[in-house]
Formats: C-alpha cells, sequence, structure tokens
C-alpha cells in the first residue's frame, strides 16, 4: 500500500449528525499505478457516497473520517477548496453517474471539454478543438464534429454518458474513478469503453471503476471489493473473488446475473406491424386477432442538425404490442428509442405516421394531429419510467411528494394516498422510511425503483420503460424484471421495454425489435434473435454479451 496512488484506510462516512448510523464504515483498500480496481454492491451499498468522499465531494451535511485518504502523498482530507480546483479534472478525473445532471444544459458538449482544457492551461484554440475532437472520438462518440456542436438534452442518454467520459479524460489523469460509466451503454460502445479504461491501465495510470455490472469488472478489474450496507464483503483479485466467492453475498450477486444460457420468455403470438414473421400457430389464431392495445405505424422524424441540415431520428417505423404483452426495443445509443418512446407518450409529434393507444388515436401528424386535452384525461392509463429518474424529479420534493403527485394526478383520493405510497414503495422493494428523503439523497438505483414505483401510481394499462433497470444492481434488476412480470399477470400491464441489454430483454420480452439509425432493421423472438440472429448488428450485440462472462475465464 505504500506505493498506492490511492489509499483508503478506515473511511467512514455520515449524514445527519454525529449520532447518525455510518453509511460508510471502516473501508479500506487502494489503487496503485497501472491497476483497475473495482468497488461492487447493491443500490445504497455506499459505492457512490465512497467516491464522492475522495474527491471531497460529498456535501455539506456529510462527515467524512478516514485514518489515511491519500493520493499522490497529498491527505485528501486536509484540502481546502482552492487547493482541490488544482487536482480535480488535472489530476484525478471523475465519470459521475448522472450524466443529464453533470452536463451543462445551456452549453454544448464540446464548449464544455474545450472550457476544461482552458482552464488547465490549454491557450491556443485550434488546439483546444482538436484535442476535444480527438477525445470524443477516443470514447466512440458518432461524428464528433458534429455532436460538439449539440447541447445535452440533444443527445441520447448513451451518447451523453461518452461525452462525460471524454471531459473526465480531458487532462489525462494520473486517476480516474468512473461512477457506472457503462450503464447508459449498449454492448459494443461498453466494450469499446472498457478497452479505454485498458488502455489508462496500460499507460501506468489507475481506475476507480465503480459499478454494479459484474460483466464489466470480469473484463476490465484486477481487483475487486465487495460492498454491502456500507461495509466490505470481501475483496481480493477479481479472479478469485468472482470464481470462488466466500461471502454469500457475492454468491447472490453472481446468480443474478443474466446470462444468455437462461430460458427467454417463451414465445408470443403477437406479430409487430410490418413483419416478414409468420402467422401465429392456428391454435393460439384468436389470441393473435386481438386488438392490440398501441399500434405505431410508419414514424418518421427529423431534428435540425448543426451544419443546418436535418437529421433522420425515425425512418418508417411500425410496431405493436397487445394488452399483457411485453415488447423489447433494443439498438445501440443514438438509434432513435427515446425518441420513438416520446412520440409513443405524446410528448413529441412525429413528421409523418400516427400512433393509437387503447382504441383511440393518440398522436400523428397533419391531420392525424392529437391535441394534449384529447390525451390528458386518459394519461394515467400510459406511465413511464424515464431514462434519467433524477432529471424528471422535482428536486424540491420528497419521495413521498412525488408519489402524492401522481396519485393526485391518477384522481386516487386524498384518504387514499398515504397507504398507496406505502404499497407503491414496497411493490418496488424501497422502505417506508425512504418516503421522508428527497431523490437527490438516494443512491442511483432507489432513484430508479423510485420513478417505476411513480409510473405505477395510476395503475397504467401500459408503461413505457426506458432503460428501467439500467442503473440497477443485478440482483434489484431481477427484482424488478420479476415485480414487471407479475404486473402483467396480476394487472394485464403491457410494457414497451427499451433497453441497450440484449440479455434482459430477451428474458422479459415477447417480441424484440432492433433499430439502427432510426429504422427497424430485424424483429423476432428473443430466442430467435439470440440463437440465429440475421443482422450484422443484432450479431455484434449477440457476441458483446457472449463475450461479457461474468467469471474471468
Amino acid at each position: 500500500m505504500s506505493d498506492a496512488l490511492l489509499l483508503v484506510e478506515e473511511l467512514q462516512v455520515r449524514f445527519g449528525g454525529p449520532g447518525a448510523p455510518p453509511v460508510v464504515r471502516e473501508l479500506s483498500f487502494s489503487v496503485a499505478p497501472g491497476e483497475v480496481v473495482a468497488l461492487v454492491g447493491e443500490s445504497g451499498s455506499g459505492k457512490s457516497v465512497t467516491a464522492r468522499s475522495i474527491m471531497g465531494l460529498a456535501g455539506d451535511g456529510a462527515q467524512v473520517s478516514a485514518r489515511r485518504l491519500f493520493f499522490q502523498g497529498l491527505d485528501l482530507l486536509g484540502m481546502d477548496e482552492r487547493r482541490w480546483r488544482g487536482v480535480r479534472g488535472r489530476r484525478i478525473g471523475f465519470v459521475l453517474q448522472d450524466a443529464l445532471g453533470s452536463l451543462d444544459p445551456l452549453r454544448t458538449v464540446g464548449a464544455e471539454i474545450e472550457e476544461a482544457l482552458a482552464v488547465h492551461g490549454w491557450r491556443d484554440r485550434a488546439a483546444r478543438r482538436a484535442e476535444m475532437l480527438r477525445l470524443l472520438d477516443q470514447v466512440g462518440l458518432p461524428d464528433p464534429a458534429g455532436r460538439a456542436e449539440q447541447r445535452s438534452e440533444q443527445m441520447s442518454g448513451g451518447q451523453r454518458q461518452r461525452a462525460l467520459i471524454a471531459a473526465a479524460l480531458a487532462h489525462d489523469p494520473s486517476l480516474v474513478i468512473a461512477d457506472e460509466p457503462t450503464t447508459a451503454l449498449d454492448a459494443t460502445v461498453a466494450a469499446r469503453i472498457l478497452d479505454l479504461f485498458g488502455d489508462i491501465r496500460a499507460r501506468g495510470k489507475g481506475v476507480l471503476l465503480i459499478s454494479h455490472d459484474l460483466d464489466a469488472v470480469a473484463r476490465v478489474a484486477d481487483r475487486v471489493v465487495v460492498m454491502r450496507d456500507g461495509e466490505v464483503m470481501e475483496q481480493g483479485d477479481v479472479a478469485s473473488v468472482l470464481r470462488h466467492p466466500r461471502h454469500a453475498y457475492t454468491r447472490k450477486l453472481l446468480d443474478a446475473v443474466p446470462r444468455g444460457d437462461r430460458p427467454a420468455r417463451p414465445a408470443s403470438p403477437q406479430r409487430p406491424v410490418g413483419t416478414s414473421a409468420p402467422d401465429a400457430a392456428p391454435s393460439r389464431a384468436g389470441e393473435a386477432r386481438q386488438e392490440p392495445l398501441l399500434e405505431v405505424v410508419g414514424l418518421r422524424k427529423s431534428f435540425p442538425g448543426p451544419d443546418g441540415g436535418r437529421r433522420m431520428a425515425l425512418d418508417d417505423v411500425s410496431l405493436r404490442i397487445l394488452p399483457g404483452r411485453t415488447l423489447g426495443l433494443i439498438g445501440e445509443s443514438g438509434c432513435g428509442k427515446s425518441t420513438l418512446a416520446r412520440i409513443v407518450l405524446g410528448l413529441t409529434a412525429p413528421d409523418a405516421g400516427h400512433v393509437r393507444f387503447d382504441g383511440r388515436a393518440w398522436n400523428g401528424a397533419g391531420a392525424d394531429a392529437v391535441p394534449e386535452r384529447r390525451r390528458r384525461p386518459h394519461r394515467h392509463a400510459m406511465g413511464v419510467v424515464p431514462q434519467d429518474p433524477l432529471a424528471s424529479f422535482d428536486p424540491r420534493w420528497s419521495v413521498e411528494a412525488v408519489l402524492r403527485d401522481a396519485l393526485e394526478a391518477a384522481s386516487v383520493p386524498s384518504a387514499a394516498r398515504a397507504p398507496r405510497i406505502i404499497r407503491l414503495l414496497d411493490a418496488v422493494r424501497l422502505p417506508a422510511g425512504i418516503a421522508a428523503r428527497r431523490p437527490i439523497e438516494l443512491s442511483g438505483g432507489q432513484r430508479q425503483r423510485v420513478a417505476i414505483a411513480r409510473a405505477l401510481a395510476g395503475e397504467p394499462r401500459l408503461m413505457i420503460c426506458d432503460e428501467p433497470v439500467s442503473a440497477l444492481d443485478v440482483s434489484v434488476q431481477a427484482q424488478i424484471l420479476e415485480l414487471l412480470e407479475s404486473l402483467q399477470n396480476d394487472l394485464g400491464v403491457a410494457l414497451l421495454f427499451i433497453s441497450h441489454d440484449l440479455g434482459v430483454v430477451r428474458r422479459i420480452s415477447d417480441w424484440v425489435v432492433v433499430m439502427k439509425e432510426g429504422r427497424v432493421v430485424e424483429e423476432g423472438t428473443g430466442t430467435e434473435l439470440w440463437q440465429h440472429p440475421q443482422h450484422p448488428l443484432t450479431r455484434a450485440l449477440v457476441q458483446s454479451t457472449h463475450r461479457s462472462a461474468p467469471v474471468p475465464g
């Protein structure tokens, strides 16, 4: 440990005064030059709090103590804010978990990265721009020059995440702390980012990787620290811990990892519009003729590009979902999945095509346009779990206020709201006491579960789930998927399940649609796509998922 780049000994973090129980207890580990160390554990285990405490960003209400907390010989606990400004960004890069909240919404991502370079000594404007474009290309962002001119809200979740990683790497820091850096990324891009962390290690730098993704940990980490409720359950080299876990909790995490050898959901008779798949079997013909709950026909949508032209986000997309069924929508970041979700929700108007929901016109272009006043009385029947839950909450409200507002919008009587809030929290495996806390005080996974609870408040017939489990650790992810499946069994709710994780989509979906650059390129059951992928993108997604074994070989 004497040669450590980062040395953490007996770290403790409390919130709420000296008498409050610690959320991180006696945590010790180190990161050496040329080493990747991973912190893993369930949501709320203290991983992100640890990262923020190391960076001096735990917050004004935090009490942080340690026997030693050193970086390159500097005592981080003794640093004032002026000294921190010379360390953050320049010597320690920090990839925060919430990309949308971390990027400036008023500036382009290119301007934000260039400003960071200017602050730390890059005086030549042309050199700054060239370096900014190199960084965006390094993290796999397509069309770096075009994306550099976009603001964060104009980008997909995965594109924002890559821009944030580029900003963290701008000064070639000696240590990179990455909090869930691959959460919003599809398998192919996530593999590229993990390779990038491997390159950082090869150049003698250190990486502290915070992740619930044991596949990512197995691929890139040298050592792993398993945390639960703020304490270390076990730690050691990654092969030993993941191949021969000593603690039952580690075995539980490994058992929850979605794998290709686990059975997919049984095939459904539903056939989306425009599919070339054969008709349903005669024994299921009656069900196959059932009226769709959601029908999307011929959607097109484009947006202004930075060069003055138009960028096509959706190009003739059609699909349908039957009551009580799940349609999985998968594709690389930026392929149009979230744009499709916004049009289905009636938040964005298409350029062409139309949407019908529950037997009525819902959204469309031209003569098919539907005013919001006609949708509003029926909105409670369509729940949504957004990709960035923190950005969707009022930061002034407690969890209770968030859920109470959703129940009020669904016309639930005042007297029934308090017990309903408790039931909603219980349904998503959150304790009742969390109702008094604000979303900013919760972990990423806890916030995601609050978003799911809010979506359930109106007892919807259809739920639009945009990356609903991407921020969750594998054990809670499994619980949420089981919850969604039980909701279908009990309530008949249908799901439009959007994800970049083919293993998750295969498990929960009756039918899977693969998108690339705004078009549907392949569709079928999860088993069909997994075993016999036809399109190069589908094959790449399957291969990436197969390569990321949770136990290093």
